[in-house]
């Protein structure tokens, strides 16, 4: 994963710890779609689902069809 990729990720874990989860979700997505691997869609999508919880957005959790 490029560097602004992982960037993206270490932005987004702080705002999640902060309780930025909006914030967070954003960094998420655009590292998402960065992402090369199966492996770092997968994890990324199980971010932006834990901030989707957190801003009680039950209908977004569920992920996309893992066609990843």
């Amino acid at each position: 994963m490029a560097a602004s990729s992982l960037n993206k990720i270490e932005r987004a874990h702080q705002m999640y710890r902060d309780g930025q989860h909006e914030e967070a979700l954003g960094f998420y997505t655009e590292a998402l779609a960065m992402a090369k691997t199966k492996a770092q869609k997968i994890a990324l999508h199980s971010n932006r689902a834990a901030c989707f919880l957190k801003l009680h957005d039950f209908k977004k959790v569920r992920f996309p069809s893992l066609s990843i």
